[in-house]
Parts: structure tokens; C-alpha cells; sequence
């Protein structure tokens, strides 16, 4: 017995050390191979816009310093910083000046001058009527000189008079230009002097917006007074704003060799945009309507000339074609095409791939064994 289990253990043994166990793995490959894939354009008319790409900030279309027109003491200051205000409310009044002293001191004088007048004019009468006026001490040109001179002085004392008169009467009030917020510079106290000409103030409309934008010099001759604008400020990325050109500057600036020249352009409806925010703008500078287009990709250009390759019966030829704008997509074609013609577009190879098993053999423990990854 013990014999037979010796016997059993050694075959057992045996398989496992030179047995051949046959094992198949199939391996997954991936073969590629290209196919050309033609592509054909039938021609119609169309639309093609062209566009100026800029960027720029918001700021306020109108801002405007606030001045005094004459000097004067202030008898009420409704100036606040950030206070809206409507245009014509009034910001700033002043009193009427004391001047009785002045017009006193003056009047006083008129009256001193007359009465030395009254007394020449009474000499002269009483000379005229003397009978031996040839033979008076009194010379009637000097007479009359005197006279003359008191008239003169008269009447200049009485235009100071007038002038005296109508600088008693208060300075010219200070209303708002237009309606906006207040920025107030410096602060002005009921009873202070303040002179004639000086800035108190300044009022922004932050209703209504304008957006600032740099156009690159190459592109600035195509910018015109009136021209659609698509606008997207950063804050807002989901919402397109429309504007209008509205100032085109004479004068560009120039950084690093580079000149742009500075565009204005009216928000419509700005809603939540506030002034200062970056924003970026496209500038409607061509439109093509109704025009017969294709895909620029189907152009070729030999010789400075522009072909067109069109399907025919026997295959295909290539035309000659006059071609107008371009949105960097489609190009107006001028002349040399006709509506409802096909083109051929330039072929695109198409990859395509399959998979390819692969078997492995091997050995293991004298064991058949089968089976897939």
C-alpha cells in the first residue's frame, strides 16, 4: 500500500515539473488607416460681418466741474458728497453785500461837489450881469473850466454809485448742470467767502455709460460716427450690450512703436455696469447682405489670381473668381460663380481603426488553461 501511494506522488510530481500547459491570451491591437473623405459646398447667397475686436473700460458719458461765476459770502450750501441731484436743483447761494457805507460816503461827495457847482455857476451869472465885468477879477474861461471839471467829477462819482448799487445785489446762485452725484472737493461753510471762478464740485451721470476703447492704427480707418458695437463687460460675461460710435479721437497714442487711437461708444441700457468696469467690444465695421458666399477654404491662389475648383459632368475644373470681404469663415464672391453651383472643398483624410487578437502560448504547471483579457 504504501508502495502504490509512492508510485502515485512521483507521477504527480513528474507532470508538474515538465508538463506543457498551452495558454492563449488574446491581445487587443489597434490598426489605423486613413481614408479621404470628399467634401463639396453648394453656392448661395449670404450674409458676412466684419468685425474690429477691441478693449476698453466703462466710464460715464457725462462729468462736469462745477464753477462760481462771482464772488461772494455763502448764505446756503446744499452740496453733499454722493448726493444725486436733478439738473436746475440749487447747490449754492449767496448773500447780498452791505455796501450802505460805501453809497453814503459817495453820495455825500455828490452833494459837497454840487454845491461848489451851484456857487461857480451863481459867480458866473452875477459876472454876466455885472457892468463892469470887463473889469472883474474873475476870468470867465476859468470860470467855465471849473465848472466843467465839477460836472466830470459828478458824474463819474455817480457811476461808482450804480456800480455800488449793483454789487449790493447777491451773486449769481449755483445750480446743477445735469442731472448726477456730487463729488465735493472742498468743504464750504454758510458765511465764508469764496471767490469768483472756483471749482466747488463736480456731477457725474452714471446713467449713462460709454465704453473707452483702444483701436490698433491699422484698424482705425475702418471706424465710422455711428456704428453697431457688441459689447461684453468681464463682470457680466453672460450678457451682450449693444453701443453705438459716438467720438472717434484725431490724435492717437503711441507705446512700444505702436499707435491706437481712443474710440468712444454709448451703452444702451447699461443696467448693473458701473463706471470702471473692463469690458471687451466688437465693432460692426461691414456687413454683406444677401451676397453669393462660400467657405474661404475653398480659394486658391495661383499667379495673384483666385480659382475655385466647381463639379462638372465630366469631373471637375477650376474657375477664376473676383472675391469682396471676409469674416475669416466665408468670402463674398464678386464675380466668376453662380448661385446653385457645387464647389469642391479641400478633402479631409478621415482616420478610421480597427481591432486585431493575438495569441501568447506558454507553460504552466502542465495545465491547459484558456482565456482572454
Amino acid at each position: 500500500m504504501k508502495k502504490k501511494t509512492k508510485l502515485v506522488l512521483a507521477i504527480i510530481a513528474c507532470i508538474c515539473i515538465g508538463g506543457a500547459v498551452a495558454i492563449t491570451v488574446p491581445i487587443s491591437q489597434t490598426e489605423q488607416t486613413e481614408v479621404e473623405k470628399a467634401r463639396t459646398f453648394q453656392v448661395k447667397p449670404g450674409n458676412i460681418k466684419v468685425y474690429v475686436s477691441s478693449k476698453g473700460s466703462v466710464a460715464p458719458i457725462n462729468k462736469l466741474l462745477i464753477n462760481t461765476t462771482e464772488a461772494g459770502k455763502i448764505k446756503a450750501n446744499y452740496l453733499e458728497e454722493g448726493k444725486y441731484v436733478s439738473k436746475g436743483d440749487l447747490l449754492l447761494s449767496f448773500e447780498p453785500i452791505n455796501l450802505s457805507n460805501e453809497k453814503k460816503n459817495v453820495e455825500i461827495e455828490i452833494k459837497k461837489l454840487k454845491l461848489e457847482l451851484k456857487v461857480l455857476e451863481d459867480v458866473k451869472k452875477k459876472s454876466l450881469q455885472s457892468s463892469d465885468f470887463p473889469n472883474s477879477n474873475f476870468s470867465l474861461t476859468d470860470l467855465d473850466t471849473q465848472i466843467k471839471k465839477l460836472l466830470l467829477e459828478i458824474d463819474s462819482l455817480n457811476e461808482s454809485l450804480v456800480i455800488l448799487k449793483k454789487k449790493e445785489k447777491a451773486p449769481a446762485s449755483v445750480y446743477a448742470p445735469i442731472s448726477g452725484h456730487l463729488t465735493v472737493g472742498t468743504d464750504l461753510n454758510v458765511g465764508s467767502e469764496i471767490g469768483a471762478y472756483q471749482t466747488i464740485a463736480s456731477i457725474t451721470n452714471f446713467k449713462e455709460l460709454k465704453a473707452i476703447l483702444s483701436v490698433d492704427e491699422l484698424d482705425i480707418p475702418q471706424i465710422q460716427m455711428g456704428q453697431e458695437v457688441q459689447i461684453v463687460v468681464q463682470a457680466f460675461p453672460d450678457e451682450a450690450f449693444k453701443g453705438t460710435v459716438i467720438s472717434i479721437a484725431n490724435e492717437g497714442e503711441s507705446m512700444n512703436g505702436v499707435a491706437t487711437f481712443k474710440v468712444e461708444v454709448s451703452i444702451e441700457d447699461p443696467k448693473q455696469i458701473k463706471s470702471g468696469m473692463s469690458l471687451n467690444a466688437k465693432i460692426k465695421v461691414y456687413e454683406s447682405n444677401n451676397h453669393l458666399i462660400i467657405p474661404i477654404e475653398a480659394l486658391v491662389e495661383k499667379e495673384g489670381k483666385q480659382y475655385v475648383k466647381i463639379k462638372t459632368e465630366e469631373g471637375s475644373k477650376e474657375v477664376e473668381v473676383l472675391t469682396g470681404v471676409n469674416d475669416a469663415v466665408s468670402i463674398e464672391i464678386l464675380s466668376g460663380l453662380e448661385e446653385g453651383q457645387i464647389i469642391l472643398l479641400p478633402t479631409l483624410k478621415k482616420s478610421t481603426s480597427f481591432n486585431q487578437s493575438t495569441k501568447m502560448n506558454g507553460t504552466m504547471f502542465g495545465l491547459a488553461i484558456r482565456g482572454g483579457l
